[in-house]
């Protein structure tokens, strides 16, 4: 009987200490993010959208890198010009085909005495060490450099919302490649992927005299890097297999050459690109805490500045008081002159993000109510582009998804490019997505194309949805 009252007490204790924990936790993770935030009177002030634009061509060349392939080859392309220092940032790095090869190419480069930058976000780190063991041998090279932003800690809750969410890689401070890619298969590989759709932006410096936006980039990564929020991997001195790692990594590096050797091939970056009239970089404060909407902000002013067209794609809205007043604003002059506006997102049915997912089924009416035209993606493969275009001028690619958790957490980058041609070619790639595998929603109703099936929910999604909507919505949907 002592026995069975002892183990009583026990778990008594135990289910109470539980209990305070998971309420400290979610309290901790919660209140610091509660409520919107401005900008500040001084962002508004030194932002002036006529700064985006310029009349004169620059030095700076633009591609837009569109199918999976290509994103990965142009990665390689960039390690292999790189003479000096390679930059890189990611929110997700798998230790899958396309990571290992990305990251043994890094290590070629390395070999070859350039400097290597590599910074992954701290949930990658906290919730899939495995696959950083490449990384971590490749840590202890005097040339290489791993650091994880805002390492989870279970006793400090109120930051684990502040996530790194930009992804780019910048070369000898002369090109770099941004957009919504991650280092995984499903980004980097139409073989070994799952087909997501997605998009970058590579832009190539041809005139290292004049400052360009590769300084700009430059400058928030080093903020990012020398940040309280970035620490280094432990840097020991050896590990058990370091050498059968980098051997591997050697001869995985060889095998990818010899099967993909047009990714080793010298590249003729301005060949490949376009010249174009001005690049400006858009980010986020690098903080870990409650942001200013920096992003947001300036692709309001850009897109209130609108004269004939806006075309928003994102792979889902899910948008505060304040976001939507922007957006209800800017659609009310669709009504009262030439303006035409688009939205273009995932279907509740074609969505890999369940919380985007349930927002749509909730809110669209929402999304509608602003007079922009919907559509959604009815694919089946998920769409996971961030892209706009604006008065068929501006063209502007990166990581930011119209979420308060882009919005008001989460580190994000932008590319600004004003040029008609890359423009023209975003929305030709753009309204590709809505007028194929796309059902077009308005006021006054909805417009099915001859073949287009809708995805529908299977009851494991409608499951997900209703323990979301009961235990979570109330309190998290600001954090999705």
């Amino acid at each position: 009987m002592e026995g069975c009252d002892f183990l009583k007490k026990f778990f008594s204790i135990l289910w109470r200490v539980l209990l305070a924990f998971l309420i400290y936790t979610l309290v901790g993770m919660l209140i610091p993010f509660i409520g919107s935030k401005s900008v500040s009177e001084e962002f508004k002030n030194d932002l002036a959208t006529k700064n985006f634009y310029s009349e004169s061509l620059s030095g700076e060349r633009v591609k837009i890198v569109e199918d999976n392939d290509d994103a990965f080859k142009v990665r390689v392309q960039m390690i292999e010009s790189a003479n000096e220092r390679i930059i890189v940032s990611t929110y997700k790095y798998r230790r899958d085909w396309s990571g290992l090869n990305f990251v043994s190419a890094l290590y070629e480069a390395s070999k070859r005495g350039v400097s290597v930058e590599f910074i992954v976000d701290g949930y990658t780190s906290a919730t899939l060490t495995h696959d950083l063991k490449e990384l971590k041998v490749l840590n202890t090279l005097p040339n290489f450099e791993v650091k994880v932003y805002n390492k989870i800690n279970l006793l400090t809750p109120w930051k684990h919302n502040g996530r790194q969410h930009d992804k780019y890689v910048i070369i000898d401070n002369q090109s770099y490649v941004v957009g919504g890619r991650n280092i995984t298969n499903s980004s980097l590989s139409n073989e070994y992927g799952d087909n997501k759709y997605d998009r970058d932006v590579f832009v190539y410096n041809s005139d290292l005299s004049n400052a360009s936006s590769v300084d700009e980039l430059v400058a928030y990564h080093e903020n990012k890097w020398n940040s309280k929020a970035a620490s280094l991997i432990s840097k020991r001195s050896s590990y058990r297999d370091k050498e059968k790692v980098l051997t591997n990594l050697s001869e995985r590096y060889d095998e990818f050459k010899a099967e993909y050797p047009s990714y080793f091939e010298n590249t003729d970056f301005e060949a490949i690109t376009t010249r174009v009239n001005k690049v400006s970089i858009l980010t986020n404060p690098t903080h870990i805490y409650k942001k200013e909407p920096h992003i947001f902000y300036a692709l309001s002013e850009l897109m209130n500045n609108a004269t004939s067209s806006i075309k928003v794609h994102s792979p889902y809205f899910i948008m505060d008081k304040q976001m939507y007043e922007v957006f209800n604003q800017i659609g009310e002059r669709t009504l009262t002159s030439d303006l035409e506006a688009t939205l273009f997102t995932n279907s509740a049915g074609n969505s890999a993000n369940p919380f985007g997912s349930l927002e749509l089924r909730i809110n669209k009416d929402k999304l509608l109510n602003t007079n922009f035209t919907l559509y959604e993606l009815e694919s089946g493969y998920s769409y996971h582009s961030k892209s706009l275009t604006i008065d068929d001028e501006l063209a502007i690619i990166g990581s930011f998804n119209f979420d308060m958790r882009s919005t008001y957490i989460a580190a994000e980058v932008m590319v600004v490019v004003h040029s008609e041609v890359v423009a023209a070619e975003l929305n030709e790639y753009m309204e590709d997505y809505e007028q194929n595998n796309s059902v077009k929603y308005t006021n006054t109703g909805e417009h099915v194309p001859e073949g287009v099936i809708k995805q529908t929910l299977s009851f494991w999604d409608h499951l997900l949805h209703l323990l979301i909507l009961i235990f979570v919505w109330w309190w998290g949907r600001s954090l999705f």
